[in-house]
């Protein structure tokens, strides 16, 4: 009995190794084919910090989803997911076509910048157009780089959406506007496909379906140029399909530090933001003109000093020219003969070069005899 009993607890824990093991291998593949399909919709690098499957419960989560900024904006992260939850159909888990009932997104951070040379919204919609593609990297298709793994989702909420839109000219004044959406619903994704839809075309759809609530319901308080960007960039998308997107609760900004609803602000608080926006970069064009007349009137100013210069030393190097002439004219000048009063003669100078090959006379004393 005793060895039954062994035999039995042994077996126990050797399934109960495996199943965890095998739990383990499903957790890190699940995380990396995440990582992979949102990294491929995204074109920016997408962590994952914890995925947790409940294969009892029927139930997956998702913990710290954080997609990088493109290169040479100010936050380090795009966006940020704190958690996420799907109920999955048990029957369909281990199948390539995954159907999910629900999929709800809480607490998501989102950084929208633009600055003189570019704006990070207008990279990642271009990196969500390749999906669309037909020039799309053929070794980096969607679906392969989710691990072959389809999802169809009955609903899909996103609750607690934060949207920081920073305009940053160039030495101007920052424009910062933020934007709170309460909860937003889609339905029906990848229902409307016979396989679903890869992770890559998912994270595109959630993406565009932010970006597109933005527009949608804090468009009059984004500075122009932010709003026709979103809006001419979001019409590009076409290709991941038009999903309804039901809004549940207020948008609400801060006005003064307050809460407030958007479709309560003033037409007077959005004209003074838009002025706001409109004179940094008035500012940056008048920044630009100034620098440029500093420089025109610094190099105007060097030539000048250069002109003076070089006329200076012109004229020094004719003076100089002269003097050497002069002086070259006493040198060859004939030595006058001694005067009369037995004076000395050689203030004369060097009496001239002739007379040092001038033959020497013979003196009476020398004659021959």
């Amino acid at each position: 009995m005793k060895l039954i009993k062994r035999l039995f607890i042994a077996g126990f824990l050797l399934i109960a190794l495996v199943v965890g093991i095998g739990l383990y291998s499903i957790d890190k593949l699940a995380r990396v084919g995440i990582e992979k399909g949102a990294t491929f919709a995204l074109g920016v690098p997408t962590t994952l910090a914890d995925f947790k499957l409940g294969i009892f419960a029927g139930t997956v989560g998702l913990h710290e989803l954080d997609i990088a900024n493109p290169e040479g904006f100010t936050d380090r992260n795009f966006m940020q997911l704190a958690d996420a939850r799907l109920a999955v159909s048990l029957a369909t888990l281990s199948s390539d076509r995954i159907v999910v009932p629900e999929f709800k997104l809480t607490g998501i951070n989102l950084n929208l910048e633009r600055r003189m040379t570019g704006s990070n919204y207008t990279q990642i919609i271009e990196n969500l157009d390749r999906l669309s593609s037909p020039a799309a990297d053929d070794d980096k298709k969607p679906d392969e780089q989710s691990g072959g793994k389809h999802f169809v989702i009955s609903n899909v909420v996103i609750e607690d959406i934060n949207v920081k839109v920073n305009m940053i000219p160039l030495g101007g004044k920052i424009t910062s506007v933020p934007v709170a959406i309460p909860r937003i619903e889609l339905h029906d994704l990848g229902t409307d496909s016979d396989n679903g839809l890869a992770m890559a075309e998912l994270s595109g759809i959630i993406m565009k379906a932010l970006l597109e609530s933005v527009v949608v319901h804090a468009g009059g308080l984004l500075p122009p140029e932010i709003a026709g960007e979103l809006k001419n960039g979001l019409e590009s998308l076409a290709a991941l399909g038009e999903v309804p997107i039901k809004l549940v609760g207020d948008v609400t900004t801060l006005v003064g530090g307050e809460v407030v609803k958007v479709a309560e602000v003033g037409a007077d608080v959005i004209k003074t933001l838009h002025t706001g926006t409109v004179k940094a970069t008035e500012d940056i064009g008048k920044g630009v003109k100034k620098v440029g007349d500093d420089i025109g009137e610094g190099f105007q100013k060097t030539g000048e000093e250069l002109g003076k210069g070089l006329q200076g030393t012109t004229e020094g190097l004719k003076k100089g020219v002269d003097d050497l002439g002069k002086g070259m004219g006493d040198l060859f000048k004939p030595k006058d003969k001694t005067s009369d009063d037995g004076g000395d003669d050689s203030k004369n100078g060097l009496g001239g070069i002739g007379d040092l090959f001038k033959p020497k006379e013979k003196k009476p004393d020398d004659a021959p005899k």
